[in-house]
């Protein structure tokens, strides 16, 4: 191996002896150098102080928006205690409930003697009042032929007839407990109003009382009995005083189980009938309320 020294003698040499420029360039051996990777770029973040510096700015740009006013709510309206009503007060609606439960407005019913059919045939009619006119008809009522009294009377016994099917209609149309309530409302207002007659209101559907265990000996015996009306109660009576007591205790028996059975009846027709009224006060209620 060549030393160093001689190393560089044999480099003078050979650059002494060169003739030319392309000569003295000599071959040199290129030597593969390590590749030196770049240093891999960090992603450059902007950390939350940067961002909140960053958008400070437009922060004060935008001004916010100043939140709407909560509307208040109205003030609830305070109830008012009704007053308590005086007796007279009271009166008064008892008395208006009661003619409502009476059913004083039945239906149209059609003239049922002859008089009622002439007024119906000639109504009052020009300046003549009412009164007037009532007397004017009242006279030539008096003087019209027996041919024209006839004609009305017939027309009288056909709306009699006509009558009976409307009221039957116009009962039915109600439940039994209705028109149970009904006359007890219409005897109650009689007694109120000092009214000397009560017209009930008749319905088959409603139970009968029997009477007591003397009626219903009458009933058996009466019609097994012949002669005059008088008679035959004179009769009767007798007879039942004649019995003794074991032969009427089977009547009194009779009577006592029917008067029960009709009682607890009724109770149930008045407690059916005060559920209906109430029902129909309620829907007035309601009715009125969505109005």
């Amino acid at each position: 191996m060549f030393t160093s020294a001689g190393r560089s003698l044999a480099l003078r040499a050979l650059s002494s002896a060169a003739p030319s420029t392309a000569a003295r360039i000599a071959p040199v051996t290129l030597r593969a150098l390590p590749i030196r990777t770049a240093p891999v770029s960090r992603s450059f973040t902007v950390s939350s102080w940067n961002q909140s510096t960053a958008t400070e700015g437009e922060k004060k740009k935008k001004k916010k928006k100043p939140a709407a006013k909560k509307k208040k709510a109205a003030p609830k309206k305070k109830k008012v205690a009704k007053k308590p009503l005086t007796p007279e007060q009271k009166e008064k609606n008892e008395i208006r409930d009661l003619k409502t439960r009476a059913l004083l407005n039945g239906p149209s019913l059609l003239p049922e003697t002859s008089w009622a059919v002439y007024l119906a045939e000639n109504p009052a009619s020009g300046e003549s009042t009412l009164v007037e006119k009532v007397k004017q008809l009242s006279s030539s009522f008096k003087t019209i032929s027996d041919l024209e009294l006839n004609r009305l009377k017939n027309i009288a016994a056909s709306n009699k007839d006509a009558n009976q099917d409307t009221r039957r209609d116009w009962v039915e149309s109600f439940p039994p407990e209705v028109i149970y309530t009904a006359n007890l409302a219409r005897r109650r207002l009689a007694k109120k109003l000092d009214k000397s007659r009560v017209y009930v209101i008749h319905d088959e559907r409603l139970p009968k009382r029997t009477g007591n265990a003397y009626t219903a000996f009458v009933k058996s015996r009466y019609s097994n009995s012949g002669g005059s009306p008088t008679e035959n109660f004179k009769a009767v009576a007798q007879e039942w005083k004649d019995l003794s007591e074991h032969e009427k205790s089977q009547y009194k028996d009779a009577a006592a189980t029917s008067s029960a059975e009709i009682g607890a009846a009724m109770k149930e027709l008045r407690v059916k009938g005060e559920a209906y009224w109430k029902a129909k006060k309620a829907e007035a209620k309601a009715a009125k309320k969505s109005s």
